[in-house]
């Protein structure tokens, strides 16, 4: 009986630990890579800046299995401080629109995950995308 209450209690502990949704993970310096789906937010140690992946505002990226006549983009909106919306566009052959900067602070798209596929379910659903942006000072 007492593994029974053992295993109980750890499981317990197991979901009391666990970081809740919403929660805004700390990151301790500049540069580093961060990976955020939609509603998530960082905030920088040390500085008073929270970068949160709002929303997916357009991908007309042209899926793999497809021919298309242009490759498209993906246009993301990142808030700053909760209030200041900024957009990063990935498009290729165009990096500097994959930048935008806010008080001497860049924050570069790097990713937009998936990549459409003709296999997959299109349009891509928003609570699927993940994006890898960096965070840097000027």
């Amino acid at each position: 009986m007492s593994t029974f209450y053992i295993a109980i209690v750890s499981i317990f502990f197991l979901f009391a630990c666990e970081e809740k949704e919403g929660t805004t993970p700390i990151v301790n310096k500049f540069g580093e890579i961060i990976t955020l789906k939609i509603g998530e937010s960082i905030e920088l140690n040390g500085e008073s800046l929270t970068i949160a992946f709002d929303k997916i505002v357009d991908d007309s990226r042209c899926p793999n299995g497809v021919d298309c006549i242009w490759e498209g983009q993906v246009e993301v909106a990142l808030l700053m401080n909760k209030t200041k919306e900024i957009l990063v566009i990935m498009r290729a052959g165009q990096e500097d629109l994959a930048k935008d900067t806010l008080n001497n602070i860049v924050v570069t798209l790097l990713d937009v995950k998936p990549y459409p596929d003709v296999k997959d379910e299109l349009p891509i659903p928003a609570d699927a995308y993940l994006i890898d942006i960096q965070v840097d000072e000027l």
